[in-house]
């Protein structure tokens, strides 16, 4: 599975942190130059910055630093090795309890559910709708192609094996 792009440290502190008016277009700029320059969309990119500041901040503004560091052709992050081994299991992950993962994670801690959800770097947006935008910007990187399938039938066969045949509808490119 890919990771994803990497993310430094400092951008994940400034997204979970917006500034206030007078200083949100500096911090957006630099969160706009690390997410660009580390290879997510520019729809991406967008859907998390509009996300974070309130209405008073235009879309034009968050889209012309958008298209200015697009054009700047930014250099990727590299992660720093911090001297610690990466173990990977190759075994198949079994599902869990979301809420009891979570409880023993936390056991001990005075940390709960609400503060994780609150440093999280990637901050909902107010539309539940753009939801599987910052979904497919954390899971794919800008050029990767993905296959959304909205329309299937399924036939079973006289044998009694069930077949999903996907319904072809042509993309029209301009």
């Amino acid at each position: 599975m890919n990771p994803g792009p990497f993310i430094p440290p400092s951008t994940k502190q400034k997204i979970s942190a917006p500034d206030a008016p007078g200083g949100r277009h500096e911090q957006a700029k630099q969160i706009i130059i690390s997410l660009i320059g580390n290879g997510l969309s520019a729809d991406a990119v967008f859907a998390q910055v509009r996300g974070m500041y309130d209405a008073t901040m235009p879309d034009t503004e968050i889209i012309k630093l958008i298209q200015w560091a697009t054009r700047q052709n930014f250099t990727p992050s590299k992660p720093r090795f911090t001297g610690q081994r990466i173990v990977i299991n190759p075994a198949p992950a079994q599902p869990i309890d979301r809420n009891l993962a979570i409880d023993k994670f936390l056991a001990g801690d005075n940390t709960n559910k609400i503060d994780l959800f609150h440093v999280s770097p990637w901050t909902p947006l107010k539309d539940w709708r753009a939801d599987s935008i910052m979904f497919l910007a954390g899971m794919f990187h800008a050029g990767e192609l993905v296959n959304v399938i909205t329309d299937f039938t399924v036939e079973t066969k006289p044998d009694g094996t069930v077949k999903s045949y996907v319904a072809y509808h042509p993309v029209r490119r301009a």
